[in-house]
């Protein structure tokens, strides 16, 4: 028996507590796991949705890059003829 503040716990009673509370950390532990497991995946697509969507940009400013050094080139030429 254990005495608190409201009278005399039994050890029974504190057993079935304790076996509740560990049923509940497995549970909780169980479901970090998954949840963790569920961030991995969507870190890994973010990663992947983030590389489809800025490939396009990295050509289209490739294509700006090229053809503005074209124009400064056709420019030039203009320029020192």
């Amino acid at each position: 028996m254990l005495l608190n503040s409201t009278g005399v716990i039994a050890k029974s009673q504190r057993e079935e507590e304790s076996a509740l509370l560990r049923r509940k950390v497995e549970e909780l532990n169980k479901n970090t796991a998954r949840l963790i497991v569920e961030a991995g995946k969507l870190i890994q697509e973010s990663k992947q949705l983030s590389a489809q969507l800025l490939a396009p940009l990295s050509l289209l400013n490739d294509a700006v890059i090229f053809f503005g050094n074209v124009r400064l080139c056709s420019v030039l030429q203009v320029t020192f003829r």
